[in-house]
């Protein structure tokens, strides 16, 4: 019997051990979606308890005690002390068997804190003191905290109107760390709702250009993409429901977004108008800028958003203004809808320019990564994946570099061990090392 998280966590055959540890376990991480305080960076913050660094911000944890009955107040963390909240993740982590959580959890211990005791109830008194008592030396900072997991490079989503100054503060004072913000213009997606008016306005002011019309719009935009690309920005990111069909005039858009500045309702099928208009032009800004862009969508593999999703993207492969993109789809049961469609708009001129993004949403488990892993392999080319990203929201999330990368390594090893792949060292760990680190930085060209 195997020991729980012992150093071949995962990796049951002889040729997963060497992929993991030989090739693996130490690559730089290039983290290119994710959601930390980036202040905590530029000003290399010393964390007071492992709660405000490991629970606070922590939406899955919150998610699973919630779930488990045990936060009675609710997810406000300012409604508990740090150690009711830890008291409270201790008493949720034994009902978390088979869940990541569990896993991530116990791995983060591990590996930060030396600290292989289970925690549970009996456990957690003595586990958040040695935490603290850690957490007081020098070697704990955030930045100290990002070495310890060898990462090089963090992309943050910011909005078009956020102030970029800690970025730069960053550069300075932590040089060897690339801290840089990806565009995130969600807000300007929300037409229809109450506050698109005053963010619009917000947006005019910051830029000072008046926005009375889509062109408007976008040259404000504009400005504020270039001041994002001079900050080091090449990454453009897009939450949405769905991808868009409908029909559309630059004079409807223009009506539209008229109606939508002197908060009129709009009925949906204008909304969506809009909102395919304003994806398309951001795509062109993004392949203009040089950018990748990447799509998170909440669809399910409906005949709609199947074809609405082929016709967005065959117009931009038509019109050559398709750039680098990611494609993640939320639930599960669109993998095999987006590997089917996306190998449709290649050009032969660079690798997998557009791919199946891996992880986001609800596919962070064991099982999810083996059919993404699989349909990649099937639909796509899995070994120019750009590998994953944490999507985190505290500074211990990079333990799913770790979950990923031995599942790889254990899924390429298996495959071995059972003849379906040949048994060459070295065709293996380029697989490898490019799928954990040098297609992203190869990919996403950040420096």
């Amino acid at each position: 019997m195997n020991t729980f998280l012992d150093d071949n966590f995962l990796l049951s055959t002889p040729t997963a051990q060497e992929l993991y540890h030989r090739h693996a376990a130490h690559l730089p991480i290039i983290d290119y979606h994710n959601h930390f305080d980036p202040s905590l960076i530029a000003n290399d913050h010393s964390f007071h308890s492992i709660t405000e660094l490991w629970i606070d911000k922590d939406r899955d944890k919150w998610r699973a005690m919630l779930t488990a009955g045990m936060a009675p107040k609710g997810a406000d963390c300012q409604a508990y002390s740090d150690w009711e909240k830890f008291e409270m993740w201790a008493a949720t982590v034994p009902q978390t068997l088979r869940h990541p959580l569990y896993h991530w959890t116990h791995m983060e211990l591990r590996s930060v804190f030396g600290i292989k005791k289970l925690l549970s109830p009996a456990t957690a008194k003595e586990i958040y003191e040695e935490c603290n008592a850690q957490l007081c030396q020098p070697t704990f900072t955030a930045r100290a905290l990002l070495r310890r997991f060898h990462v090089e490079c963090l992309c943050i989503p910011e909005d078009p109107v956020a102030s970029l100054s800690v970025y730069q503060q960053a550069r300075l004072s932590a040089p060897e760390i690339k801290l840089l913000p990806v565009w995130c213009p969600d807000k300007v997606m929300n037409i229809g709702q109450p506050e698109f008016a005053d963010y619009i306005d917000l947006l005019s002011k910051t830029t000072g250009i008046e926005i009375h019309s889509f062109s408007t719009l976008m040259d404000a935009l504009g400005k504020q993409h270039h001041i994002f690309h001079e900050a080091g920005c090449r990454i453009a990111e897009h939450n949405i429901e769905e991808f868009y069909d409908e029909h559309y005039t630059l004079s409807q858009i223009n009506t539209i977004l008229d109606k939508a500045l002197r908060r009129m309702q709009l009925p949906t099928h204008e909304i969506f108008q809009f909102r395919h208009a304003f994806l398309r032009a951001s795509a062109e800004m993004n392949q203009q800028a040089g950018w990748s862009q990447q799509y998170r969508f909440r669809a399910t593999g409906e005949m709609h958003a199947t074809h609405a999703m082929n016709h967005f993207f065959t117009l931009l492969r038509e019109e050559e203004r398709l750039t680098r993109t990611l494609v993640f789809g939320i639930n599960p049961g669109t993998n095999e809808m987006i590997g089917t469609l996306l190998g449709n708009f290649e050009d032969g001129r660079k690798p997998s320019r557009i791919q199946m993004g891996l992880g986001g949403g609800l596919l962070y488990s064991l099982s999810s990564m083996a059919q993404q892993l699989d349909v990649l392999s099937s639909l796509g080319l899995l070994s120019r994946s750009v590998g994953v990203a944490t999507s985190g929201h505290q500074l211990l999330s990079f333990s799913y570099h770790e979950y990923f990368r031995r599942f790889l390594c254990a899924l390429l090893g298996n495959d071995v061990e059972h003849g379906i792949l040949p048994d060459d060292p070295d065709l293996l760990a380029k697989t490898v090392e490019d799928i954990c680190y040098n297609n992203a930085r190869q990919y996403f060209q950040l420096y």
